[in-house]
Order: structure tokens, then sequence, then C-alpha cells
């Protein structure tokens, strides 16, 4: 009996180890399908500046990634290592998922206030060399003052409707 307990005891933290490589293969897999879809979306966008905390963010991601591989391929795993590690790199790269897709959301609005901005640039000078500030603020990378410039463009025209206006733009144009 006290051997078919212990024999009992073991098969389940067997199962349980098992399981829980099963579970680190399928995050791994999940979050290099992850990364790409993020590589994917900035060079979609094709923006001309990314930062440099945005190359070393994707640098310490593919550590975890490659990491990670290490551990799942010793012939000994270390579970509580390998634990901690997964847990560590899904934290880190669904937080650098938020941030590129903030990234790409800022760049969307952007675009849209821009293209909207565009009927009146010929019409008032002020909009015009406003709404050229913000492509050189665009230009340079600093994303979130050329899309606040560019609102602010807007906001000179129709106060208060800005929202409306690009989210009815942005329909009429897809």
């Amino acid at each position: 009996t006290m051997c078919s307990a212990k024999a009992n005891k073991i098969r389940s933290e067997i199962d349980a180890a098992v399981s829980d490589e099963d579970r680190a293969r399928k995050q791994l897999i999940a979050m290099q399908v992850v990364m790409n879809q993020m590589q994917m979306k900035i060079r979609k966008y094709k923006l001309p500046s990314i930062s440099q905390q945005y190359e070393a963010d994707i640098t310490k991601a593919n550590q975890y990634m490659h990491t990670l591989d290490h551990l799942l391929n010793e012939k000994q795993l270390n579970m509580e290592l390998l634990n901690s590690t997964l847990k560590e790199a899904i934290d880190f790269v669904y937080t650098l998922l938020d941030k590129v897709n903030q990234l790409v959301a800022t760049v969307i609005m952007f675009e849209n206030t821009v293209v909207f901005a565009n009927r009146y640039r010929s019409t008032y000078s002020d909009i015009d060399s406003d709404l050229t500030r913000s492509e050189l603020c665009f230009r340079n990378g600093e994303y979130q003052d050329a899309l606040r410039i560019a609102i602010g463009t807007i906001e000179k025209i129709y106060p208060g409707n800005y929202e409306k206006m690009i989210k009815e733009n942005a329909k009429s144009a897809a």
C-alpha cells in the first residue's frame, strides 16, 4: 500500500511536470508568434523612427525566447527555473505588445488626422504650417507630439468635433 501510494505520488509529479513542459512549449510558440506580429506591424506602418528602447526590448524578448528554448531542451528540466522564466517572459512580451499596439494606434490616428486636415491646407496658411510642423515631429519619431499638434490643428477649424469627424473620415476612406 505504501509503495503504491508513493508510486501514485511520483506519477502525479511526473504528470504535472509533463503538463508544465507542454504548457511552456505552447507558450513559447505563442510568444514567438506575438513577436513576429509585432515586428510585422512595425514594418507595415513603415515608421520613420523607432526608439532605441524598442530595439533593446526586442533584443531582451528574443533573449527570453532563446533562454526558454534552451531550458526546454535540457535533459533534466529545472521546472522551477522554467516556470519563473516563462512567467517573466510572458509578462515582458505582452507588455511590449501593448506598447507596440499603442504606438500603431497613435500612428493610425495621426495619419487619419492629417488626411482630414489636408483639405484645409491650401485654404489656411496657419493650418499648413501646423501640419508641416506635425509631420516633422512624426518623421523625428515624436509620434505623440505629432498627433497632439495635428489634433490642435483640427480643433482650430472645428472646436470640439475632432473625434466624430476623424472617425467619419476614416470610414469614408475605407
